[in-house]
């Protein structure tokens, strides 16, 4: 799915959901997130938590022609990347619907964690990369091992090591060759 096709299905569930009177929440995260900050032009799924019925965004999924029903889904709840206080630590990112869909997108910090904690080679390296050029610039500062440190102690408490793989922290160890 292209990063546009995100957008079309924001909007039609927030479109049905006016129609319906009814109001929810998605809170995205993934190459979803990276997808609506600009850092990739497609996605496989949109990994989110959401308090929408499960069967009302499969209709509209299927209404819009997609074929895979679970397109939008909550499977990373089930990875090591997942944290109970996920939902608590995403931004206000746009409203659909006549307000009756709220979309939240997780921070830059939790997304640079989990990122980190699922380092995928493919696609995560090229989805951190950019997530760290864009927490440079919002911040106007450089980031370093320790920073990224930080954002893990934050987002998984003490213990993060423990979900982190060898090329992860070699990753973080090198952070400031790869980027300067």
């Amino acid at each position: 799915m292209e990063d546009k096709d995100i957008e079309i299905i924001l909007k039609e569930i927030g479109k049905q959901m006016n129609k319906k009177k009814i109001t929810g929440e998605i809170c995205i995260c993934g190459g979803a997130a990276v997808a609506i900050l600009g850092g990739r032009k497609s996605t496989s799924d949109i990994d989110c938590v959401h308090t929408l019925d499960k069967e009302f965004i499969k209709k509209i999924i299927y209404s819009l022609g997609y074929s895979n029903l679970e397109i939008i889904n909550s499977d990373f709840q089930n990875s090591d990347s997942y944290f109970p206080e996920f939902i608590k630590k995403c931004n206000f990112h746009k409203e659909y619907g006549n307000k009756k869909l709220k979309v939240y997108v997780s921070t830059l910090e939790v997304m640079i964690s989990m990122k980190l904690v699922a380092f995928r080679m493919r696609q995560d390296i090229s989805d951190l990369e950019f997530l760290i050029k864009k927490y440079e610039e919002n911040k106007n500062t450089k980031i370093s091992s320790s920073k990224i440190y930080e954002f893990l102690t934050h987002t998984y408490g003490k213990d993060y090591n423990k979900k982190l793989s060898d090329l992860a922290i070699e990753y973080i160890k090198n952070i400031n060759n790869i980027f300067y």
